[in-house]
């Protein structure tokens, strides 16, 4: 209130001091104590009552109010009279000191005023001007000096008793200011005589009021009102009640109305508030009050009738309707509100009481009064936003007709309000009364229309209620019949992309977009769909562009960024996805909660734990709540778990979000987590069930599509999975990601020429850019595997002839050459690139590769001889020396050469590791021990080490390779101990090991051991799982749990023919001999160039079980032709070792240490005893024999 009335002082500001004084307690230091007889707090009035004390007071009287207050004795004065010229002097000074208060001369009346009441002492007038001039100086101090010395002489006096009740009332103790001013009223009952005692009803009002005597304050406030309806000329003159007078004008009339009310007087009231008005008309809160008053007081009519005065004046319309809601239940007539609303807003001419009485008769659920008064407002103030409303209230009053009037009259205006009509048109559609609406909607179609662009107009809203009622096909007949009219409506174009953009079909939502643009309808919505489609069709420049095109349209919506952000994401643009995502959360919408999960997905994955952490915090400080919440909850919970146990860590993961599913049921993105997580830990079963219940609930899900195809293929179940990724490819028929996966699972079936079929589609596209020569690669791989080798030569000779001195495209070439068996050609291509590079030494290594896998041994031998003469010292013609004398089995000549070339320090380590597999080609195997010894005494690491142990375990010298592997193990565990890193691997390669060398000493129950031990290290590691599962299924034990084992390693590489051997395996202890031949079947022709004794015993084995002897002899026959008879020397040279290779591998050069070395090996201990047995076999087969095959069955405990 200081406040307020301060503000209307700006003109007088030398007066805030006493208008402060007058209006509020302040904000002074604690006042002084009170004059004897006046007590600071009444007696009557304990702390700890003060509530019902205070509702006690409000009805007592000025004079029932305790303790009265007594004047204090005054003081006796012995100070001398002044004489007859100090007295003229003193009357001189005082009245100079009134004309310069007067003037506002605060300094100078105080000091004309201070030097009167030096003259003489006991001038009570001098005394009190003295303190009024300080006041107005702020100086309360020598104020409170200059009265309460007044007050010691003249305690009777009302001027000295008023303004020490005002500096009590400053400093916020009113019952000593209440004290003060009774005590003012008791010493001057005239205020013709005292001007202040107009003041000290003013100020006394107030206190009261404030301490809760209402009563007594209507009292005071009535003796002001009266006092200043004539004043007198004393009060005239005084200049602090001239400056009240105006301030209080209406204020203290409408102030005693406020207490009248308070004490339940309404009448009393009434007339208080009349009166208020009559001095300031144009104050509305009076106005208000009044009307209040008028209805309490029941006089509803004229309480009507002062609301309907109040509102011809301009006034805050929702005050306005307040009030007249207060009235009516001031009246105990609510029902009456909305009538009486209505009508006082339709005779005001004030649109905001119009358009508030609108949102107060929706809210009481009056729709069509709030649309009668709302098209009332529309007539004379278009307003578009109100028309979209006012359809919106005839929709709720179930007015058809009307509704869609309104909306059509919005669409003939502005064609791109379609949006927010097309919202309002799918609500309608879909509820319970859509045929109400479609049957309304033809029937405006039938209608006489103002040219055709109208028709068009309503047959795209009729399309839009169809669409909404799920009748997609007569609505999509609307839309074609509005966009290909005469006149056409552009937005239905818009609608026809929607449609198309619903059933994926990217071509037609192109065709009809670029129609709208043309009909001149380029919005927000029209771009997005344009860049949906080009994003589906893998033309991301086109895509970026309208998607952009589209933001910059409507900022405020986040979905042209979000395509951009998905599909950043699908193709592993992290770095994109990531600025995309935290644009739409920090500049659009910080409250997109899909947004701000996949940032915090993206952080989570890069291992920016704080980062997503940060953003999790901000879904707490904006109070959000709901699925995508508490999805990254449970994920950070998971990713900053303290548990050692990566297993209970995943299991309380899958907890927390099947406890999501039950708060939310309907959740496909959770179901897909826990998928995921299913797929983390190699159940794929699992994965799939959740993965299928997504899809029923979310059908579209493209994530929940893609692990279903993942989770499908490490099943085995490659038709499945290719059935679901051409589900995919419907939808997005150019990604090369999906393209690339059917190709693959495609030649998982086996199916080469549908795969190279998809491969060479690719390669005519013209945005593949830096990824063709991958596709082109994996295509010659597809092509050879498929034994398409004439077709493999002419893509691998047509991809050369763009790049001919390109050595990764010459790679390439030879490869398949050498696949086709066409050597010769091989040749001929490399002698042709060294007549133009005739000292290449990469060409000459390749050449006499080339020489060596056609056979042509001594050609090769004379041409490195005759390089050699030239350059003797030569580190590759060397290397590729050794590997042709391996070719010739001429193994002395060999380890001369190596060991002559080992003297070159430079060049020591590729020739010693030469010299030590010529060792074991030629079976000297007490010099390959020796030799690796000799390494091992040179310190020359855990590569030493692991040779020495492979070849004791081909010597099958097998005690002395136990103790070399445990001795290696004590001395990395030491190592391990003092807190070295790096030796967990070379730990685990040691442990596999001797898991072989007790499987090859008859120790089965020690090799399970030792992989046991591995796989709870590598729970997801492919190759111990096969080895482990393998090892289960040989000895018959744990037959499931070795299925589960090896399907993981089949699911991380479904074309490693080991894994599918051992699966097959599995089957045939299981007695499944016709998938264990499927599956071992397989393995063989995967592994046709470089064949396996062992995969074709299993293969007859199971073939001899399923009753095809026949087929089980050859295959025993082809088992023994690989190792022929277990003589190396007598068998075709194994030693093409680019034939096992991808295309695009690289051919192994001189300074691949043996790269080829594992083909021409000899027979290991296990190959030997395989093949022994195999030859039993033949043996009893020949003889009529039951053949003595692998036993069948599930043991319960091992051997």
């Amino acid at each position: 209130m200081y406040t307020v009335f301060c503000e209307s002082l700006r003109g007088n500001a030398s007066w805030a001091m006493f208008i402060g004084l007058i209006l509020s307690a302040g904000c002074a230091a604690p006042s002084a104590p009170p004059p004897v007889g006046i007590s600071s707090s009444a007696p009557d009035e304990p702390a700890n009552d003060a509530a019902p004390q205070r509702a006690d007071r409000a009805r007592t009287p000025l004079s029932d109010i305790r303790p009265i207050p007594d004047f204090p004795a005054p003081a006796a004065d012995g100070a001398a009279a002044p004489s007859p010229a100090d007295r003229a002097a003193v009357e001189r000074e005082l009245a100079r000191a009134k004309r310069l208060f007067g003037e506002q001369l605060w300094s100078d009346a105080q000091e004309a005023a201070a030097r009167a009441a030096a003259l003489d002492p006991v001038n009570i007038d001098a005394r009190v001007l003295l303190a009024r001039a300080a006041i107005q100086l702020g100086d309360t101090a020598k104020a409170r000096t200059a009265l309460e010395e007044a007050q010691r002489r003249s305690p009777r006096n009302a001027s000295v008793q008023y303004w020490l009740g005002e500096l009590a009332w400053q400093e916020q103790n009113a019952p000593v200011a209440i004290a003060h001013f009774r005590l003012a009223l008791r010493a001057a009952s005239d205020p013709a005589v005292e001007p202040c005692l107009v003041l000290t009803y003013l100020s006394l009002a107030q206190a009261l009021q404030r301490e809760g005597y209402l009563t007594a304050s209507a009292q005071q406030w009535q003796a002001y009102l009266d006092a200043v309806k004539a004043p007198s000329p004393a009060a005239r003159a005084l200049p602090e009640l001239q400056q009240v007078i105006p301030l209080y004008r209406g204020k203290a009339a409408a102030q005693l109305g406020d207490l009248y009310t308070q004490l339940e007087e309404p009448a009393q009231a009434v007339e208080a508030y009349r009166l208020a008005i009559a001095e300031q008309p144009n104050e509305s809160s009076y106005r208000a009050a009044f009307a209040l008053a008028l209805a309490r007081a029941g006089r509803a009519e004229e309480a009507l009738a002062a609301v309907r005065t109040a509102t011809a004046a301009p006034n805050d319309a929702a005050a306005t309707i307040k009030l007249l809601e207060q009235i009516c239940d001031a009246l105990k007539q609510p029902d009456r509100f909305a009538s009486e609303l209505v009508a006082l807003a339709e005779a005001s001419d004030d649109p905001a009481l119009r358009l508030r009485t609108v949102e107060t008769l929706k809210e009481a659920n009056q729709p069509e009064a709030a649309a009668r008064l709302l098209e009332a407002y529309i007539a004379t103030n278009p307003d578009d936003a109100k028309q979209l409303e006012l359809a919106r209230l005839w929709g709720r009053s179930k007015k058809p007709d009307l509704a869609l009037e309104a909306l059509g009259r919005l669409l003939a205006a502005r064609a791109a309000a379609y949006r927010d009509a097309v919202v309002l048109l799918h609500e309608w559609g879909e509820g319970a009364e859509s045929r109400a609406w479609i049957d309304a909607a033809r029937r405006r179609i039938a209608l006489p229309h103002d040219g055709d662009k109208n028709v068009s107009l309503e047959k795209f809203v009729l399309g839009v209620l169809l669409e909404g009622a799920k009748q997609i096909e007569l609505a999509g007949e609307q839309f074609q019949s509005a966009a290909a009219a005469a006149a056409p409506f552009a937005p239905a174009w818009v609608m026809l992309a929607r449609q198309a953009a619903d059933q994926e079909n990217w071509p037609a939502v192109l065709d009809a977009i670029a129609k709208a643009v043309a009909a001149g309808c380029e919005d927000s919505l029209a771009l997005t769909l344009k860049g949906r489609a080009h994003e589906a069709l893998d033309e991301m420049e086109a895509a970026e562009a309208a998607l952009m095109d589209a933001f910059g349209k409507d900022t405020k919506n986040s979905e042209p960024l979000r395509v951009l952000a998905d599909a950043a994401e699908h193709r592993g643009e992290a770095r994109r996805c990531e600025q995309l995502c935290r644009r739409i959360v920090e500049d659009v919408d910080p409250r997109d909660a899909t947004a701000r999960e996949k940032l915090i997905r993206l952080y989570v994955n890069a291992g920016r734990i704080d980062d997503a952490q940060q953003h999790f915090s901000d879904f707490e400080r904006l109070g959000q709540s709901g699925a995508a919440v508490d999805r990254c909850k449970a994920l950070l919970d998971f990713v900053t778990s303290r548990s050692a146990s990566g297993q209970r860590r995943l299991g309380n993961y899958r907890r927390a979000l099947r406890k999501l599913l039950e708060k939310y049921p309907g959740d496909a993105d959770t179901r897909v987590d826990l998928a995921l997580s299913h797929l983390a830990e190699g159940d794929y079963e699992s994965a799939e069930k959740e993965l299928r219940a997504a899809l029923d609930q979310a059908p579209s899900d493209r994530r929940a599509l893609q692990m279903l195809a993942t989770a499908q293929s490490r099943q085995l179940e490659f038709d499945g999975a290719e059935q679901t990724v051409r589900q995919l490819l419907k939808r997005r028929p150019r990604d090369l990601g999906y393209h690339q996966q059917l190709a693959e699972l495609l030649v998982d079936q086996d199916r080469y020429d549908d795969a190279a079929e998809i491969l060479e589609k690719l390669l005519a596209r013209d945005d593949l850019k830096a990824s063709r020569p991958l596709y082109t690669a994996r295509l010659l791989d597809v092509l050879l595997a498929g034994k398409r080798f004439d077709r493999a030569i002419e893509v691998a000779r047509r991809w050369l002839d763009e790049e001919p001195t390109d050595t990764t495209r010459r790679q390439a070439y030879l490869v398949t050459l050498n696949r086709a068996k066409r050597h010769d050609d091989a040749i001929a291509a490399v002698e042709g690139w060294l007549k133009a590079e005739p000292t290449s030494d990469t060409l000459r290594a390749v050449y006499l590769d080339q020489l060596r896998q056609a056979h042509r041994i001594d050609e090769g031998l004379t041409r490195v001889l005759d390089w050699l003469a030239e350059e003797p010292d030569d580190p590759g013609l060397n290397q590729s020396l050794v590997r042709l004398l391996w070719a010739a089995r001429d193994w002395d000549s060999a380890i001369e050469v190596a060991t002559t070339a080992a003297e070159h320090p430079p060049h020591r380590a590729r020739f010693e590791a030469m010299l030590g597999t010529t060792y074991q080609l030629a079976r000297r195997y007490d010099d390959a021990i020796a030799f690796y010894r000799r390494r091992i005494d040179r310190d020359e690491g855990e590569a030493a080490y692991r040779e020495l142990i492979l070849i004791l375990m081909v010597a099958e010298r097998f005690s002395e390779a136990e103790k070399t592997i445990n001795f290696r193990l004590s001395a990395l565990q030491q190592l391990r101990d003092t807190g070295e890193e790096n030796v967990d691997g070379p730990m685990l390669w040691l442990r596999n090991r001797l898991a072989q060398v007790y499987q090859q000493t008859g120790r089965p129950t020690q090799a399970i051991q030792q992989l046991e031990m591995i796989h709870r290290d590598l729970p997801t590691d492919a190759g111990i799982n096969n080895d482990l599962g393998y090892t289960y299924a040989d000895l018959g034990l744990k037959l499931d749990k070795a299925e589960r084992m090896i399907r993981l390693a089949l699911a991380e590489q479904p074309r490693n023919a080991a894994y599918l051997d051992s699966l097959g395996w599995v089957f045939y202890k299981r007695g499944d001999f016709t998938r264990a031949v499927s599956f071992i079947q397989r393995a063989v022709r995967l592994q046709e160039d470089d064949p396996d004794p062992i995969l074709y015993d299993h293969l007859a084995d199971a073939l001899y079980r399923a009753g095809q002897p026949d087929e089980a002899r050859i295959n025993w026959q082809r088992a023994l032709s690989i190792r022929g008879e277990g003589d190396l020397a007598d068998r075709e040279d194994q030693t093409d070792g680019a034939t096992s290779q991808p295309a695009t591998q690289p051919a192994p050069q001189p300074a691949d240490d043996a790269a080829d070395s594992e083909t021409d090996r000899p027979p290991t201990a296990e190959e030997r005893r395989v093949l022994d047995r195999i030859r039993e076999k033949l043996r009893q087969l020949d003889a009529g024999q039951t053949v003595d095959t692998a036993p069948v069955g599930e043991k319960e405990a091992a051997e």
